[in-house]
C-alpha cells in the first residue's frame, strides 16, 4: 500500500496548460518569424527547455498520470495545422508591404481620414 501511495500521491500534472504553452510559442514563431527570423531558434530552445524539464519535474515530484486516450493529442495537432497557413499570410504581407522594404510612407492630411495601407489588388493584363 505504501508504494501504491508513492506512486499516486502528488500533486496533479496540468497537461492542458503545457499543451496551450507549447501552442502558444509554436504560433507566435509562425505569426512572427518571418519579420523576426530570431523567433525560430527561439521557440526551439524554449519548446525542448520546457520539454526537459516537464520531463524530470513529472518524473520526481508529480503523480503518475492515469491512463490517457489520444483525444487531447489529436485536438492539439488539427489546432496545430493552422499555423503554417498563420506564417504564410502573415509572412506574405509583410514581404509585400512599402514601408518595410522601400520606406514608402503615405500619409494623411487630416485626422479625420483612414490610414490607407499601400496594398491594392490591381489586375494588369500587359
Amino acid at each position: 500500500m505504501q508504494l501504491y501511495k508513492g506512486i499516486y500521491n502528488g500533486k496533479e500534472w496540468p497537461i492542458h496548460f503545457k499543451y496551450s504553452d507549447a501552442l502558444n510559442i509554436s504560433f507566435l514563431a509562425m505569426l512572427y518569424g518571418i519579420g523576426m527570423p530570431i523567433m525560430f531558434p527561439m521557440a526551439m530552445i524554449i519548446i525542448s527547455n520546457q520539454r526537459l524539464g516537464e520531463r524530470v519535474a513529472v518524473a520526481k515530484f508529480m503523480k503518475q498520470p492515469p491512463a490517457m486516450d489520444d483525444s487531447l493529442s489529436k485536438s492539439v495537432l488539427s489546432i496545430l495545422k493552422y499555423g503554417p497557413l498563420c506564417l504564410l499570410f502573415n509572412g506574405f504581407w509583410l514581404l509585400d508591404n512599402k514601408q518595410f522594404f522601400d520606406n514608402v510612407w503615405i500619409y494623411k492630411d487630416k485626422s479625420t481620414e483612414n490610414m490607407m495601407s499601400g496594398h491594392h489588388v490591381a489586375i494588369k493584363i500587359n
